[in-house]
């Protein structure tokens, strides 16, 4: 019902305003995590840090994506590091049974390595949470400009 104040949105909404809150620490822990990394990490290593972040199929993925030899080969010959974080600038969707947000996130990074350190172009990404037993955990990841704008 509304309130004086204003309309209740959330009684339209398939989730809580506590769960939008969860969903979005989970996005941004999961864009710091994931745009953070060393040559010095195994494909395994990066996995590990992300896994109570994502679900195992999009696990599975970034594991695959951080080993690709295209990707591996330069990061291991010029010893790259990169700290990095991101930051939430909207809602592209959401949706019910599973409850999922898909957030636009911006993706910040820092590179440095053997070669001149450069900050790498901001990256907007769609994230996509769902809300599994109570938790969130990325269930997708594409650049911003693939998926419904």
């Amino acid at each position: 019902m509304p309130t004086a104040s204003g309309a209740e949105i959330y009684q339209w909404l398939p989730f809580t305003a506590a769960d939008l809150s969860a969903a979005a620490q989970t996005t941004l822990s999961f864009a710091k995590d994931y745009s953070t990394w060393s040559y010095k990490e195994t494909a395994a290593d990066y996995a590990a840090k992300l896994s109570g972040l994502v679900t195992a199929p999009e696990l599975a993925t970034l594991k695959n994506g951080y080993s690709t030899s295209g990707v591996a080969g330069p990061r291991v010959a010029d010893k790259q590091v990169s700290t990095g974080s991101g930051t939430i600038d909207s809602i592209r969707s959401f949706g019910a049974g599973p409850v999922s947000i898909t957030f636009v996130v911006t993706v910040n990074q820092q590179v440095t390595s053997t070669q001149p350190a450069t900050t790498a172009p901001p990256q907007q990404y769609a994230v996509t949470v769902v809300s599994s037993g109570g938790a969130w955990q990325v269930n997708d990841l594409e650049l911003s400009q693939l998926g419904n704008t």
